[in-house]
């Protein structure tokens, strides 16, 4: 059962795939000849040459796609050869691999819409399980490690990170009572920046009176020294 809005620390899987669709671009290999057009959120797509590759946003090329107005160029990370290159990366380093930011988005779109357009589909589909287990595991390896103040996730995907966020949002806070330095330092912080904000508004009151005084216009002639 979904949880209440309330009580929810992350996005559903449905919405991780909407904003890759709506936020990533792909390359596309048209069969029909069409003028740019402008989009609603008013860029430019377009034109459409056959068998000339273009670059699309993700949502164009999965409608041309579905209408079997073309195929689907497939990046080469999802790519049999370099799945593996990065699949040995995962299990010899104790670091995340640099893979796309959506990857696993993208790649469940790929093999649901376009898998005629993947080579090797099966090889594919192993290496992608292979390396969500790998990276999975070292996730779990990694909060192990964790502290109060510092934590680095580089080349974690928008999904693992969403899968951590529960997880961090509540340790996060119990670190936070385990070590208060980090609390009293920030508490001191927010207090030395708003005593820093009132002394600088406190000061410029004082230069506009200042200021305001010294531009008053005077009955009294100017002496000769000044003229």
């Amino acid at each position: 059962m979904a949880l209440p809005p309330f009580q929810r620390f992350s996005f559903e899987p449905s919405e991780q795939v909407f904003l890759t669709i709506q936020s990533d671009k792909i390359h596309f290999i048209p069969n029909f000849t069409m003028s740019r057009f402008r989009s609603l959120d008013g860029t430019f797509i377009g034109p459409f040459t056959p068998l000339k590759p273009i670059e699309l946003p993700l949502w164009c090329a999965i409608q041309c796609k579905k209408k079997r107005k073309g195929k689907i160029v497939c990046p080469e990370w999802i790519k049999v050869e370099s799945l593996e290159d990065s699949y040995k990366r995962e299990i010899s380093d104790p670091a995340f691999s640099d893979l796309p930011f959506h990857w696993l988005e993208l790649s469940k779109l790929l093999i649901d819409i376009a898998s005629d357009d993947i080579p090797s589909l099966p090889q594919v589909r192993s290496f992608l399980k292979a390396l969500r287990e790998v990276r999975q595991t070292k996730l779990r390896k990694g909060l192990t490690n964790l502290d109060g103040l510092h934590l680095e996730t580089p080349h974690l995907s928008s999904l693992e990170l969403n899968e951590l966020r529960p997880t961090f949002s509540v340790a996060h806070l119990k670190l936070l009572q385990l070590n208060p330095q980090a609390e009293a330092y920030d508490q001191f912080l927010t207090e030395f920046e708003s005593q820093q904000t009132l002394s600088g508004s406190q000061a410029d009151n004082t230069f506009l009176r200042a200021s305001s005084t010294l531009t008053q216009p005077s009955d009294e002639p100017f002496s000769e020294s000044f003229v």
